[in-house]
């Protein structure tokens, strides 16, 4: 239940991000796809949460593009981007393949958060197209690896 708090938290702040945005159509389709794809998961019909399931890898692989598209993006900031975003790439990989010793991948949720804590500390303004789909992506690393703790590494 906390994570879907956790998770529900950072898409309300992901939708109250998008307002702010509009400038950036990219990031500002990355951050809906997200938003949009967590809000359908919630929702406790299949075909829903198969599509928000879908969404969701979709929306990261959207955001790993974003860094490398971007051309006027500082380094620092294109570097986070994609350092946040493959590393979720990655677990979700070894989740959707179920590689052995997957729960592996589920320790590269700190990364992320690292990441994220980082770009707190250095001042969100200088991240402010990529704020919203990045606490998305966080919350979403914070619970997979809330979870693997929980289910005993």
């Amino acid at each position: 239940m906390i994570f879907k708090i956790i998770i529900g938290i950072a898409v309300i702040l992901g939708f109250f991000w998008l307002t702010k945005i509009r400038d950036d159509r990219f990031s500002f389709i990355t951050t809906l796809t997200l938003a949009t794809s967590i809000l359908l998961i919630f929702i406790p019909t299949t075909l829903t949460r198969q599509i928000g399931g879908i969404g969701l890898p979709l929306g990261v692989i959207m955001t790993v593009i974003y860094g490398f598209l971007k051309r006027n993006q500082p380094g620092e900031q294109k570097a986070l981007t994609l350092i946040i975003s493959i590393t979720v790439v990655i677990s979700q990989l070894g989740f959707l393949f179920q590689w052995q010793n997957s729960y592996l991948t589920g320790l590269l949720m700190i990364i992320p958060l690292l990441g994220y804590l980082y770009i707190l500390i250095k001042g969100i303004k200088n991240y402010r197209t990529q704020f919203g789909f990045l606490t998305i992506i966080v919350s979403y690393a914070i619970a997979r690896l809330a979870l693997m703790i929980e289910q005993g590494i």
